[in-house]
């Protein structure tokens, strides 16, 4: 026990390039679902100055189907299903500052 202790210990629970997506009081615990990328949040931050996934991909260095494959998973994550409502979300959620918008 006391070896798992010090491993638990050495390792933080989420990596840091992880951000978690605050959830209201109440709500269940967060998971790994919850969690957006360091990518995923470039590409958010991307959205909210209204890019299309095209001007994005050329920004980051990666496809358009990349671009659009974090963008669908940021809609599940922040569980919406269009970038005005992302972005919206993101704000609310302290993810975005509100002057994004």
């Amino acid at each position: 026990p006391g070896f798992v202790a010090q491993i638990l210990q050495t390792f933080p629970s989420q990596p840091a390039d992880l951000v978690a997506v605050a959830k209201p009081p109440g709500a269940a615990r967060l998971t790994s679902n919850d969690l957006l990328t360091k990518r995923e949040m470039e590409v958010l931050e991307l959205l909210a100055e209204w890019l299309r996934s095209k001007e994005i991909g050329e920004l980051l260095g990666i496809s358009d189907r990349t671009v659009k494959r974090h963008i669908a998973n940021i809609y599940h994550k922040l569980d919406v299903n269009n970038g005005r409502q992302a972005v919206a979300t993101a704000i609310d959620l302290g993810l975005l500052p509100s002057e994004t918008a």
